[in-house]
């Protein structure tokens, strides 16, 4: 496995900033809620914030 160089990290990490924006932008989720179980750690975590920067009202779980 290759290891990657700073320049590379920054430009992933960038790419994957601008699809997160991308993604929530097509999906406004503004007077929805989302319940989410597992929000409180990994995955679950993730998601929750996602859905809570679309607009979502999130009920954690």
């Amino acid at each position: 496995m290759a290891t990657q160089n700073k320049a590379e990290t920054r430009q992933i990490t960038c790419h994957t900033t601008v699809c997160i924006q991308i993604m929530a932008d097509m999906f406004n989720l503004e007077d929805k809620i989302a319940f989410v179980s597992g929000s409180t750690r990994g995955l679950g975590k993730h998601i929750a914030h996602t859905l809570g920067k679309a607009g979502a009202s999130v009920v954690p779980n």
